[in-house]
C-alpha cells in the first residue's frame, strides 16, 4: 500500500497535472488527455 506511509518526496507528481487538467475541463468544457497541456490543445 503506497498511501500515507510513502514520504512526500517520493510520490509521483501526477496530482498536479491532474488538478490542472480538471481545472481546464471545468473552465472550458474540453478534456485534455495528454501532456504538455498547450493552448493549441485547448482550442482544438
Amino acid at each position: 500500500m503506497v498511501g500515507l506511509w510513502m514520504p512526500r518526496s517520493l510520490k509521483p507528481p501526477f496530482g498536479t497535472a491532474t488538478a490542472i487538467a480538471n481545472a481546464i475541463y471545468h473552465a472550458t468544457g474540453k478534456r485534455v488527455r495528454s501532456l504538455p497541456i498547450t493552448i493549441d490543445k485547448i482550442l482544438d
